[in-house]
C-alpha cells in the first residue's frame, strides 16, 4: 500500500504530465469550446472560466455550451463578478474541453455530437462514458472539485489569471467542498494559487424555496417506500416530476441514510442518488449505486461517494413503477455492500 507521501508524488507527477499533454494539444488548436454540464453549478462554471484562460494563453479562440444554462448560484455568481460566457451551437467544433461532466448525458445536445472532435476533459467524478471517448482525460476522483483539479493544471502552466477568474475558480472549490469541509487531493494548493491571483469567495444571495420546489420536497416524501438495511440504515425511494435533487437532499436532512429519487413527468429522465456519511462509513456509496441503477435501467450513470446522479434514454420509463422496482432490488444491492465493507475494514 502507497504511502501517503507516495500518493502526494504520484499525484503531483500527473499534474505535470497533464500540464505538459495540455500544452501539447493546444498549441495546435485556434477555435475551441468549453462546455459544462446541464444546468451547471458553480464549480463548473468556475472550471469553465479558468479553463478559458488557460486556451486563451495558447490562442485559442473561446466559446462556451451549458445544457439549460447555469444554475441559479452559478447565475447569480456570474452576475456578481460582472462575467458573460460567450455561446456557441453544440456542433462543429474541432476541440471541445469539457469540465465537471462524467457522461455524455449530461451534455444535452452536445452528448449526440461528440465524434469528430478532438475531446478533452477535466473532471473529478468516477470515471464515466466520456473518460471512455477522451483525447486527453484529465480525471481525479480523489479531487473534491474540478475547480482544484483545472486551478493547479493552470498554476504548473504559469498561467496569469484576473481577479474575476480566480474568485470564480477559488468560488467553485468552497461551492463543492461545502466551504471547505470536504478536502480534497489539491484543495489547498489550489485555493492558495486562485488566492495569489486575486481571488475571493463569492457568496450567491440565499433565496426562500419557491412553492414548486417545497411541493416537490413534500409530495416525495408522500411517495417514499422506506425499508430498513444493514441493520441501522434506512432506505428511500421515491419518485417526483422535478427538483429530484432537492428533493433527496431533503430526504437525507429528515433521517435517511441512502435516497434514490426517480425524476420525470410521464417518462423518467433523470435519477439522484444520494447517502448519509453514515452509509459511506458502511460501504454504501452513491457513484456505485448509480453505476447499478444505470446497468438496470439502460442509462449512464456517475458521481461521487455521497451524490451520484443516473441519466436515462428519452424512452426510459413511468417513473412510479421504476421507483418501485428501484426500492426492491437497491435492497439487496446495499445489503452486499455493507457486507463488503465491513469485510474490508475486518
Amino acid at each position: 500500500m502507497q504511502s501517503q507521501w507516495q500518493r502526494g508524488y504520484s499525484r503531483r507527477k500527473s499534474i505535470r504530465r497533464w500540464a505538459k499533454e495540455l500544452a501539447e494539444a493546444l498549441r495546435s488548436a485556434d477555435t475551441a469550446l468549453v462546455a459544462g454540464h446541464s444546468n451547471a453549478d458553480p464549480d463548473a462554471v468556475g472550471s469553465m472560466l479558468v479553463a478559458s484562460r488557460i486556451l486563451r494563453e495558447y490562442g485559442v479562440r473561446v466559446c462556451h455550451y451549458i445544457p439549460e444554462g447555469p444554475s441559479k448560484a452559478a447565475r447569480a455568481i456570474l452576475e456578481e463578478l460582472g462575467v458573460e460566457l460567450e455561446p456557441c451551437q453544440p456542433e462543429g467544433a474541432g476541440l471541445i474541453i469539457v469540465v465537471d461532466s462524467s457522461n455524455p448525458a449530461q451534455l444535452g445536445a452536445l452528448g449526440g455530437k461528440l465524434e469528430g472532435s478532438k475531446i478533452i476533459l477535466v473532471d473529478h467524478h468516477s470515471p464515466g462514458g466520456l473518460m471512455e471517448i477522451a483525447d486527453l482525460p484529465i480525471v481525479d476522483p480523489e479531487a473534491a472539485s474540478t475547480s482544484e483539479l483545472i486551478g493547479v493544471l493552470a498554476a504548473t502552466l504559469g498561467v496569469r489569471l484576473n481577479d474575476k477568474e480566480a474568485s470564480a475558480g477559488l468560488t467553485g472549490i468552497a461551492y463543492d467542498t461545502r466551504r471547505f469541509r470536504i478536502i480534497g487531493a489539491y484543495t489547498f494548493d489550489a485555493a492558495s494559487y486562485y488566492s495569489s491571483q486575486g481571488g475571493r469567495i463569492i457568496e450567491p444571495p440565499s433565496e426562500e424555496i419557491g412553492f414548486s420546489e417545497r411541493y416537490a420536497r413534500v409530495k416525495a416524501a408522500s411517495r417514499a417506500r422506506v425499508a430498513r438495511i444493514c441493520k441501522e440504515l434506512i432506505l428511500a425511494v421515491t419518485h417526483v416530476g422535478s427538483y429530484e435533487s432537492s428533493a433527496a437532499r431533503a430526504l437525507l436532512d429528515v433521517g435517511a441514510d441512502i435516497v434514490v429519487v426517480v425524476a420525470g413527468s410521464g417518462r423518467a429522465r433523470r435519477i439522484s442518488v444520494r447517502v448519509s456519511g453514515r452509509a459511506v462509513s458502511s460501504g454504501v456509496a452513491a457513484d456505485e449505486l448509480a453505476r447499478f441503477i444505470a446497468e438496470k435501467l439502460g442509462g449512464e450513470g456517475g458521481g461521487h461517494a455521497q451524490a451520484a446522479m443516473v441519466h436515462l434514454p428519452e424512452e426510459g420509463g413511468d417513473p412510479s413503477n421504476i421507483a418501485e422496482e428501484l426500492a426492491r432490488s437497491l435492497q439487496g444491492k446495499a445489503a452486499r455492500l455493507c457486507v463488503r465493507g465491513r469485510e474490508t475494514r475486518g
